[in-house]
């Protein structure tokens, strides 16, 4: 394990030190635009600079993890006695826990300057904001280990971020009992949902990953009993995504139906990639 902690930092330690510096320019930059707008008052909170920071490391780490595919880094460690847990477990220390170690300290030396005397308060907040942008890489992490070609990687990615922010949006009443629930919770259970959930999908990544090999990387779906779920899952959450994040009537409107089954079947064409051919009698004629 220390071994591929090592090696993966020997490799990819020019865009590990790039985020720092990013970050150290990002704080610079914004503790002196804050100060020149207000000398005696600053403006921003610890909440708000936790989460720019964690977008920014997390934006890039999935730019690097992403990029080890094109480098053909992890073959490459494959050939040095390092499993695929390993590699995926130090691609988490490195892209992940580190720089959530790194913000979470930046995030409270700021609400010990900003708000000494509500300072719990801005721990959950930033506890808060933490783990909603771990989420996000760890659904990314989990799209890439069952997801092989890149550019379907993202698009993957932004559907899932996309459906799921407007099945949990607020601004319309009509919404699904589940959503109620999360949304009347404190931020206390909430968190602790949020924790639960990065375990549970952390663990179902690692799975996956562990069983994955190189040669699915150019693979829709790389675990071919995820096929079918694939196709079900896109048409189903875009129909929830329309239906709670939007004004549409399940009733009235079957155009989410229309959207719901022209994505799938763009799914289904790229999962399963079926070889389309023309009936007999338009055959014979050509």
């Amino acid at each position: 394990m220390r071994q591929a902690i090592k090696l993966y930092y020997q490799i990819n330690r020019r865009q590990i030190w790039s985020q720092w510096l990013i970050v150290l320019s990002f704080i610079i930059l914004g503790m002196a635009n804050d100060y020149i707008q207000a000398p005696h008052h600053l403006n921003f909170t610890s909440s708000g600079v936790t989460g720019s920071l964690l977008g920014i490391l997390f934006f890039i780490s999935a730019a690097c993890i992403l990029r080890d595919k094109w480098t053909h880094i992890n073959t490459w460690l494959f050939t040095q006695n390092i499993s695929r847990g390993q590699l995926f477990l130090a691609k988490v220390i490195w892209m992940m826990c580190l720089p959530i170690v790194v913000v979470v300290v930046i995030g409270l030396g700021v609400a010990l300057i900003t708000h000494p005397h509500s300072l719990m308060n801005e721990v959950v907040d930033i506890i808060s904001t933490v783990l909603t942008n771990t989420v996000s890489l760890v659904v990314f992490l989990l799209i890439i280990s069952i997801i092989g070609i890149t550019w379907q990687r993202i698009v993957g990615y932004v559907f899932v971020m996309i459906t799921f922010s407007s099945a949990l949006a607020v601004e319309r009443g009509n919404k699904l009992a589940w959503v109620k629930l999360l949304t009347d919770l404190n931020t206390t259970y909430t968190n602790l949902l949020m924790l639960c959930l990065i375990v549970v999908l952390l663990g179902f990544t690692y799975y996956f990953y562990k069983q994955m090999g190189t040669d699915t990387d150019e693979e829709a779906v790389r675990i071919p009993m995820l096929k079918w779920p694939i196709v079900i899952f896109v048409f189903v959450m875009t129909i929830v995504g329309l239906w709670t994040g939007y004004s549409y009537d399940i009733e009235d409107n079957w155009s989410m139906f229309v959207l719901a089954a022209v994505l799938s079947g763009t799914t289904y064409y790229f999962v399963f990639k079926p070889t389309i051919q023309l009936p007999k009698i338009f055959r014979r004629k050509m």
